[in-house]
């Protein structure tokens, strides 16, 4: 079932557009959805079944789980990580993070234009995550497979 945002579609203005978060929502995530759903009844599944269920066990299932339970996925973390009235960069828990790492915020900090372009040139087509452990960083970009 397509997750309910915390937020009205007009909430996100003026960075998104309130028809750019309805269609984004109500018709691209809810293709994954519908899609998802459809590729569970072929293999005996509940669609109450959790998707990190479904995710743990991926590789048993065919391409059409695969990409929609992705799709799914990463939209459902999208809608609950994205904050309307925020608009600070990085954010203040990256912040927090970072404060016990000079070297490492020095680079986020330095590059966030650079990491802004990479992620917007990944639109449509996947992500852009960074993953912080320690005093590594690494920037991963992933691709959404249709």
């Amino acid at each position: 079932m397509l997750p309910e945002l915390n937020f009205s579609h007009k909430d996100l203005e003026p960075r998104i557009d309130e028809e750019t978060v309805k269609i984004h929502h109500s018709k691209h995530h809810q293709g994954y959805t519908n899609k998802l759903n459809l590729a569970i009844k072929k293999y005996s599944l509940s669609s109450e079944t959790p998707i990190e269920e479904v995710l743990k066990n991926i590789s048993l299932y065919g391409q059409s789980i695969r990409n929609n339970a992705g799709g799914f996925y990463n939209h459902s973390i999208f809608w609950t990580n994205i904050a309307p009235n925020e608009v600070n960069f990085p954010t203040k828990v990256l912040l927090e993070s970072l404060q016990m790492n000079s070297v490492l915020k020095m680079i986020l900090l330095n590059n966030s234009k650079i990491l802004l372009l990479v992620a917007l040139a990944q639109v449509g087509h996947g992500c852009l995550l960074i993953l912080i452990k320690s005093f590594f960083y690494q920037v991963l970009l992933t691709k959404i497979i249709h």
